[in-house]
């Protein structure tokens, strides 16, 4: 069993690092970006737990597993529903985080898509555009519009009032 004292003793290693007058934005950057890591691949166990779990017990059982590590049971459903997706056995590519894989598990390939994004190296907002089948911002011959807007004085509400192309 994975024990406690591995993300722990990261932790503390980050706490005396912080101290360290010659801590330097690379080193911080490194350390937010392997805790970020470790909470993307949480995610990835639970949801294979969750699967097993289903095969084991039943998908009625979900609802109290989230009970027991206080998560809504939606979010274990979601967890589960990407790692069914991509497979129990499949390694997520280090440095891209659960929501591009999130993203991914909702198209007809996920691991094609998700291949695509990492190779396009595409910014979460881009990867959306792309699995939407919308161009990326970077590749897009702009067809632009003129939008004007009506705003509500008291809650800001914006409603369309016209459109005109040229």
């Amino acid at each position: 069993m994975l024990s406690v004292a591995l993300v722990t003793d990261f932790k503390q290693q980050v706490v005396s690092q912080i101290e360290n007058p010659d801590w330097s934005w690379e080193e911080a950057c490194e350390m937010g970006l392997a805790a970020r890591n470790m909470r993307d691949l949480s995610n990835w166990v639970i949801g294979v737990v969750a699967v097993g779990i289903g095969k084991r017990w039943g998908e009625d059982k979900l609802g109290d597993f989230a009970k027991i590590l206080a998560f809504k049971k939606q979010t274990i459903e979601q967890y589960k529903w990407v790692v069914q997706a991509f497979g129990i056995e499949y390694e997520p590519t280090e440095g891209y985080p659960w929501s591009y894989y999130r993203l991914a598990a909702g198209t007809e390939n996920p691991k094609e898509t998700i291949n695509a994004i990492i190779d396009k190296d595409l910014s979460y907002s881009d990867a959306e555009k792309f699995v939407k089948g919308l161009p990326v911002m970077r590749d897009c011959e702009h067809d632009f519009e003129i939008v004007r807007f009506k705003r509500c004085k008291l809650c800001r509400k914006l409603e369309l009032a016209e459109t005109d192309r040229f």
